[in-house]
């Protein structure tokens, strides 16, 4: 009896075929002396075209359950790249001036209603940090759909049609 593949790894084939209709932010690895290696995804493939970047924000700064704004970012790593998918790092000495609490990764991107205020934006895992190192990470992260976005229209053909 042959297992089915997890839906991690059906989420990792369909982002190396560019299929993957989800903006997402994951944590993929991370240490309390290396840092955090977040995987990105941008449906479209034109993440550097539309400004994209990786966000690091306070989770106690928002109540994301209850739809609110995303609290200003405490860290960044500009997307430079027009791809579906990638990471980003933020090394130990990013995160060692951050205070002790959770925090979570976001994908920005501009004007994006979805991208900008509660549950519909994607945010990672929840990361807690102790003495400016990562102690743990906690739940799932959670993806959002693109909505009306294309494999060769992406981002700029949902804007259009919005």
């Amino acid at each position: 009896v042959r297992s089915a593949p997890s839906v991690g790894a059906l989420a990792n084939q369909l982002l190396q075929l560019g299929e993957d209709p989800y903006f997402r932010t994951e944590v993929c690895d991370w240490s309390a002396e290396g840092g955090l290696c977040v995987q990105w995804a941008f449906p479209g493939g034109n993440a550097g075209d539309c400004n994209a970047w990786v966000g690091l924000f306070a989770e106690e700064a928002c109540d994301w359950a209850a739809s609110a704004p995303r609290p200003p970012y405490v860290k960044y790593k500009q997307i430079t790249e027009n791809r579906s998918h990638g990471m980003k790092r933020f090394t130990a000495k990013d995160l060692a001036s951050l205070a002790d609490g959770r925090y979570f990764v976001s994908l920005h991107a501009g004007d994006f209603s979805y991208a900008t205020a509660g549950p519909g934006y994607c945010v990672s895992q929840r990361i807690v940090i102790e003495a400016g190192k990562i102690a743990a990470l906690v739940g799932r992260a959670y993806a959002v759909r693109a909505r009306a976005a294309t494999r060769t229209g992406g981002v700029r053909a949902w804007r259009a049609g919005r």
